[in-house]
């Protein structure tokens, strides 16, 4: 579950009791700063939209900070980091 409020994402259980947490405020690619979108693909990676940066934060199963790329575009095919487009 992700909490903006905080910059970080919760774990829950099935019956929805709390797990651990992880991210967190900070400056830098790794840190969240408003986390609002997540999802898990089949392999158990979990990806993280940032709506403050834009950013897209992938993470492992066990919580650890894969990679980031820049999720945002203006144009079909774009990609923007905090308004650079690439």
């Amino acid at each position: 579950m992700t909490d903006a409020s905080h910059a970080w994402i919760q774990v829950l259980d099935a019956n929805g009791r709390y797990l651990t947490r992880f991210g967190g405020k900070g400056g830098g690619e790794e840190n969240l700063v408003k986390p609002e979108g997540i999802a898990a693909d089949a392999s158990g990676r979990i990806f993280v939209a940032d709506y403050a940066t834009s950013f897209v934060h992938i993470y492992d199963p066990a919580f650890r900070r894969l990679s980031t790329f820049c999720g945002f575009g203006t144009a079909a095919g774009s990609l923007s980091c905090r308004g650079q487009n690439s």
